[in-house]
């Protein structure tokens, strides 16, 4: 797999997503199935008792991982 981190708003994914797979191209792989994205820091509400490193308050706080199957 390819990946890649993003930090910030999710403004900023289609970005990183269109990086990533420019990177896979000039290496010479090929994508070998759907991209996967996961939020690995993101915004919830405080009820559903998530554990407190995955829930950040601001969004430039916001982590997500895009992993293209090569």
């Amino acid at each position: 797999v390819a990946s890649v981190l993003h930090r910030g708003s999710y403004r900023g994914v289609a970005a990183a997503r269109a990086a990533l797979l420019r990177w896979v191209e000039a290496s010479g792989l090929e994508p070998s199935g759907p991209m996967r994205t996961l939020y690995l820091q993101f915004g919830a509400d405080p009820s559903l008792r998530l554990p407190p490193g995955w829930v950040v308050e601001r969004s430039d706080d916001l982590v997500t991982e895009l992993q293209q199957p090569v």
